[in-house]
């Protein structure tokens, strides 16, 4: 059986993103400012920049070639999988989420608020 190759590299994977540089002959130094600005945006809590803009624009903030952000805009996508379903339970305390992956396979997480979750540890008793 042969390994599924995806049609994007995440935008968000560091080593996927040096190993296309390397592969496309872009200093590697890019990839890592791409990340460092990645974080450094996270961290400050402006997350938001990199959802309203489907278009990557904000690559053009980065001190990096043109080349590079030609190929980001090319190869690379801020998400590769997508939300399918939600079910949020009678309640309301959890919510389950259906993503599909790149390469058609779902998965299912439930979500539940911080709250819930340390309510639920100490009901089972895990510290």
């Amino acid at each position: 059986m042969s390994r599924q190759t995806a049609p994007y590299i995440s935008i968000w994977d560091s080593l996927a993103l040096t190993t296309l540089f390397e592969h496309e002959q872009i200093a590697t130094q890019h990839a890592q400012k791409i990340s460092n600005y990645i974080t450094t945006r996270l961290y400050k809590g402006d997350a938001a920049i990199f959802l309203q803009e489907t278009e990557m624009e904000w690559l053009h903030e980065i001190n990096i070639t043109n080349r590079a952000i030609e190929i980001v805009k090319e190869k690379c996508r801020l998400c590769t999988s997508k939300i399918v379903q939600t079910v949020e339970s009678g309640d309301r305390s959890t919510t389950k989420l259906v993503i599909e992956l790149w390469d058609g396979k779902k998965i299912e997480t439930v979500r539940a608020p911080e709250t819930y979750m340390i309510r639920s540890r100490e009901i089972i008793g895990v510290p």
